[in-house]
């Protein structure tokens, strides 16, 4: 949508708004008021305020209807928390010990014991 002319843009983001009002049960004057705070609060252009309000229905699309053409990843998101990038097998391995001590636990053994 960053791309398309107001032409095309302006149609679909309204189409968004709509699905996005029946999804959600908002009214259009409720929708407005939140966009204008969103607009005012956050210093944004009417583009951005717009692309924001069609971000629910276009992560819909792509995560819950697979529309992978239709909609967008939201990612990025976590990045900047991940600091561990472990090897399938030491993940497979962790699984392993936790599922363990987890059982142990339950069976109120002592972790790694054989009661």
């Amino acid at each position: 949508m960053d791309s398309a002319s107001p032409i095309t843009a302006v149609p679909k983001a309204v189409a968004n708004a709509a699905r996005f009002r029946k999804f959600t049960g908002l009214s259009w004057y409720q929708m407005a008021k939140e966009g204008l705070s969103m607009k005012k609060r956050m210093d944004l252009p009417w583009a951005e305020v717009i692309m924001a309000g069609n971000t629910p229905i276009l992560t819909k699309a792509t995560l819950v209807d697979g529309e992978l053409d239709a909609g967008i990843l939201p990612t990025g998101q976590v990045v900047g928390v991940i600091d561990d990038l472990p090897s399938a097998d030491d993940v497979v391995s962790r699984i392993i010990d936790e599922a363990e001590a987890t059982l142990d636990r339950l069976a109120g053994r002592a972790p790694g014991g054989d009661q």
